[in-house]
């Protein structure tokens, strides 16, 4: 390794889960190489997509480190925080008062899964005010609920699709959603489908292992494995590879 150059352990903060990594930094404290942190006690070298491609979103020309909003004219200039909040609500309040609640759509991302259940149940009580939405013409009582046992819904195809919560270091809330007809299960966080045959024990550590070892007690009958994060060869991304793909990386 270069003079300056070091590695040094930290937790991702992508996501709630907090995965480790290994950050390799250049003489000037720039993050230049991220890869999973092999002696992780809990993710054994396990890292997203995402996670490892944080060196070009910190060292990105077009990062912004301060909010910043733009004159009459288009150029943009450095404000404080309280008033780009004040003037976003401004134009949010704006908008209301134009179009109506259906104008404004919220996306919930990073650390929702705290919210997830009260703020889907605060979505369906909230008014519907499009003329009315289907919804709002035919309101059903609805619960929402964790997964704690399999969910199992019919198909068109006269199969199922199941959902179910497995166990794993990742997160004790792990589901994955299987669908009988193609025989594809879906996953995510757990593994990166690669799109030729990975090494044998390679990539996730144990939460490969967990994950494979998920659908067989599960008793699913799977040929493909579909991944919410891409995997990558160095040069060719993914969403799906055969389950003998992950059998192998789970090192089985």
């Amino acid at each position: 390794m270069a003079d300056g150059v070091r590695e040094v352990s930290a937790l991702c903060r992508i996501c709630i889960n907090a995965c480790g990594l290994t950050v390799t930094l250049d003489e000037d404290g720039r993050a230049q190489h991220v890869t999973g942190d092999r002696n992780h006690p809990a993710h054994a070298g396990y890292s997203c997509a995402k996670g490892r491609n944080q060196p070009a979103y910190l060292n990105s020309p077009t990062r912004r480190l301060r909010p910043e909003a733009r004159d009459a004219d288009g150029t943009l200039k450095q404000v404080s925080s309280a008033q780009a909040l004040d003037e976003i609500a401004s134009a949010l309040q704006a908008i209301l008062e134009l179009h109506g609640p259906e104008a404004i759509a919220n996306y919930v991302g990073t650390y929702r899964d705290v919210l997830t259940v009260p703020f889907a149940e605060a979505i369906f009580a909230a008014p519907h005010t499009t003329d009315p939405d289907r919804y709002a013409a035919k309101p059903r009582p609805v619960t929402v609920r964790p997964v704690t046992e399999p969910v199992i819904l019919p198909t068109a195809d006269g199969g199922e699709l199941r959902i179910s919560r497995i166990l794993s270091d990742h997160a004790d809330d792990m589901v994955i959603v299987y669908l009988s007809g193609p025989k594809i299960v879906f996953e995510s966080d757990l593994w990166n489908p690669t799109p030729s045959m990975p090494e044998p024990g390679a990539q996730r550590g144990r939460l490969a292992t967990q994950l494979y070892q998920s659908i067989t007690d599960l008793g699913l009958d799977v040929e493909t494995v579909v991944g919410g994060h891409r995997g990558t060869d160095g040069t060719t991304l993914t969403h799906a590879a055969p389950l003998s793909y992950l059998k192998t990386a789970a090192g089985l």
